[in-house]
């Protein structure tokens, strides 16, 4: 999916939280890679605002798309049962 429409009305600061997060999910395990979506939500909180459906949209979707095959499928199950997805 292409993320650009979305992106370009995030808030840099907000954007730079998703990029961070993004990055630090490389080569995890499908539980560390919901805990630094976790750490996301806390930290958008810390900024004084949740994290809004777009800004999730792109985190989650991004994150997911740098998986590797048999790990997307895990982290669909685990966020469809936490119900971020």
């Amino acid at each position: 999916m292409d993320y650009k429409e979305i992106l370009k009305d995030i808030e840099p600061e907000r954007l730079e939280i998703i990029n961070r997060c993004i990055s630090k999910i490389q080569g995890k395990s499908d539980t560390e890679v919901i805990s630094v979506f976790t750490e996301a939500a806390k930290e958008f909180n810390k900024s004084g605002r949740a994290i809004t459906a777009a800004e999730q949209k792109v985190l989650l979707g991004t994150m997911r798309e740098s998986l590797q095959p048999e790990q997307r499928k895990k982290f669909d199950i685990i966020t469809s049962m936490m119900g971020i997805k």
